[in-house]
This record gives structure tokens, sequence and C-alpha cells, in this order.
């Protein structure tokens, strides 16, 4: 029985913004699996649902995520998205967040979308939960 895939991504903003307004100008980028929250009024945290854990998912998850991000900025203007590491049981969504508020807090990037797998050197790689495959 496959398990969902979800990759936890926190959108910054320079600006506060609503939930709501992001969320309905969104409307075609989101889907009923995504898990969106708002973290502040300068953050949305996204549990972006990847489908089933699949072969397939482990090796396009980043060009997906990329496009779906390529495709998000269109439609609001973001400031940094920091992505974690794919989740596949409920309670290692708090390990995914972490790695995305290390991300904001450690990494100083010239670039939009900073992904955690980026950075190796990340304290704890030794307690690192990715995908499930059963």
């Amino acid at each position: 029985n496959p398990q969902k895939i979800r990759i936890p991504i926190i959108l910054l903003f320079s600006e506060s913004i609503k939930i709501e307004i992001l969320v309905n100008s969104l409307k075609g980028l989101l889907t009923s699996q995504d898990i969106v929250h708002q973290y502040n009024n300068q953050r949305i945290l996204i549990y972006k649902d990847l489908g089933e854990s699949r072969a397939e998912t482990l090796l396009s998850w980043r060009e997906e995520i990329e496009q779906w991000l390529s495709e998000i900025a269109l439609y609001c203007n973001y400031t940094y998205a920091y992505v974690g590491t794919a989740q596949c049981r409920l309670h290692y969504y708090k390990i995914g967040l972490q790695h995305c508020l290390w991300l904001e807090d450690s990494v100083t990037a010239n670039r939009k979308n900073i992904y955690f797998l980026d950075f190796p050197f990340f304290p704890c790689t030794r307690s690192l939960k990715f995908f499930c495959l059963t």
C-alpha cells in the first residue's frame, strides 16, 4: 500500500500576505492533497503532494517542484522558497519543516529556490527521514 509523499516548502514574502488571497490566486496550482498553512504574516507553509511513493517520484521530485515553483512565481512574488525533505508519514512532517527553517536561518543564497538536499553538511544527517518505499 503506497503512501503519499509530500515536500514541505516555506514561501517567504517581503510583505505581509493573507492566505485566503494567495490560495485563491493559486487555485489551479494547488490540489486537494496539498496542505497549506499561514506560518506567519510573511510565510506560507505548503506540504506539496507528489502522489504515491514510487521509484519515478524519487527520480523526478526536484524537477516537479522546480516547475511548480516557476508556475507559482507567475501568480505571486515570493522572495524565497525553502524546500525541505520529502516525507511520507505525518509524524515526520515536523522534520521536513525543521529543514526548511534551518535553510531560512542558515543559508544565504543568490537564488530564489533553496533546497535542503543541496546542503549535505546539515548537523543531523544521520537522523534524516526521506522517502518511504513500502
